[in-house]
């Protein structure tokens, strides 16, 4: 009798076998596929981050240009849209303020990468005044640098 059992519990050993290493193979493959969705996911983020970055930089880089364009020569500036990289666009408004021609409002907006899908968008603004003492002209910062209310 005991002869007659053999092969079929050798037979269930090897469907148990088969099993557990079907039930392995199927864990790590989850694990795989978690861990290059994480890899994937972290991925887009550092990209977004990285055009977020590039887009406020960019804006910074509009305000000191069109300071640059002020301390030059003000008259009839009201800004200017520039492609300072491939794939950026930056647009710069200047206004002067009522009742005070050395004074100026800035506004730049940068979009990075431009017409893409990740495109990101920073404004900054600022108020600065235009002066001139001792044959030297000069540009101070009324208010600081920030984003826009936009």
């Amino acid at each position: 009798m005991r002869h007659a059992n053999a092969p079929q519990h050798s037979q269930r050993r090897r469907g148990v076998a088969l099993l557990l290493a079907l039930l392995a193979i199927l864990i790590i493959g989850a694990l795989i596929g978690t861990t290059s969705w994480q890899i994937m996911a972290n991925r887009r983020l550092t990209r977004m981050r990285q055009n977020e970055l590039q887009a406020t930089w960019l804006a910074r880089a509009g305000v000191e240009l069109a300071c640059a364009h002020l301390l030059s020569e003000p008259t009839g500036y009201t800004g200017e849209s520039v492609q300072p990289l491939p794939q950026a666009r930056v647009d710069i408004r200047v206004k002067t303020q009522k009742n005070s021609p050395d004074r100026f409002e800035i506004t730049s907006e940068a979009r990075y990468p431009v017409e893409h899908s990740d495109e990101m968008r920073r404004s900054l603004s600022c108020r600065i005044k235009r002066s001139t003492s001792a044959g030297q002209t000069r540009i101070e910062m009324e208010t600081p640098v920030g984003p826009t209310d936009d």
